[in-house]
């Protein structure tokens, strides 16, 4: 690929201002639905019952990311 195609692409990615524009733009859902429990490989069940199936199931589990810290063995 040429420079300026691939360019092209990550600068109107980087223009969209959200993940779900993003995330749509990708192809993809992003789906916010609290809990989810898996019922077969690429199946999820949301809490609302609402089942979705997929060939590529991504989670995100929240948190915030920290430093590392390293534990000292206590041997």
């Amino acid at each position: 690929m040429t420079a300026t195609r691939v360019e092209e692409p990550v600068e109107r990615m980087c223009s969209i201002k959200t993940e779900e524009q993003s995330t749509t733009l990708a192809g993809s859902a992003l789906i916010h639905e609290g809990r989810a429990r898996f019922i077969g490989g690429t199946t999820p069940a949301l809490e609302n019952k609402r089942q979705i199936m997929a060939e590529r199931v991504v989670v995100s589990v929240g948190g915030h990311s920290r430093p590392f810290t390293a534990i000292s063995d206590p041997r």
